[in-house]
């Protein structure tokens, strides 16, 4: 073979390797998916039991909430009660009012009587628990008020459970400006549809600081 012919020869080989087309991957059969391993799952209750421990506020009402409702106010909803935020004890509070047993009221009237509780949370029991004893309790709670920020939401449930002079006393405090950044409160008396308390809000509105 001449070095021409030879030549030719090399280019034909080279063209057609250049031409071959790599080998791809083997073809993965879709029935026969990866080996993959298995997620291990505690039962819900037993989840919401760890959440009543966390340590960010936010679920640990939302876990003590859900267990005063799945399993019973004792003893979630004591917790509920005592904890250090005061989050954590409003959803407490909301839990044992869409309940009906003896056990879940008697615990609503506890808040409305401790003296040392909040005034907004006192209120919010004592409507989640209407009755001629709240409606005393928190009447007794108006009376000893002092502070704009104390009456307002102790004349607000007293009004909703009928004290008719409580509404005087809610206009006036409401109308200081002297009030704390509970949204929830806000919306209730937006809800209440008193155009009394309307025009005290808007009062307020001129007096608080931006």
């Amino acid at each position: 073979m001449g070095a021409l012919a030879r030549a030719a020869l090399a280019g034909t080989v080279l063209a057609a390797l250049a031409g071959c087309p790599k080998r791809g991957a083997p073809p993965v059969d879709p029935l026969l998916p990866e080996q993959v391993d298995t997620v291990p799952a505690r039962p819900p209750l037993e989840e919401l039991r760890a959440g009543a421990d966390n340590l960010d506020p936010g679920p640990r009402a939302r876990a003590l909430a859900l267990l005063v409702e799945h399993e019973g106010p004792d003893p979630w909803a004591r917790r509920a009660l005592l904890d250090p935020s005061e989050w954590v004890r409003r959803a407490g509070i909301e839990a044992l009012g869409a309940r009906t047993d003896d056990l879940s009221r008697e615990l609503l009237e506890g808040v409305v009587t401790d003296d040392e509780s909040d005034p907004y949370l006192r209120a919010l029991a004592a409507l989640e628990a209407p009755g001629p004893d709240t409606a005393a309790a928190i009447g007794r709670a108006l009376d000893e008020a002092d502070e704009p920020w104390q009456i307002a939401p102790l004349a607000f449930a007293a009004s909703r459970l009928g004290d008719e002079a409580a509404g005087d006393k809610l206009e006036r405090a409401l109308q200081t400006g002297e009030l704390p950044l509970d949204l929830q409160f806000v919306e209730a008396l937006g809800r209440s549809g008193d155009p009394a308390v309307a025009a005290a809000l808007v009062q307020a509105q001129e007096r608080v600081e931006e």
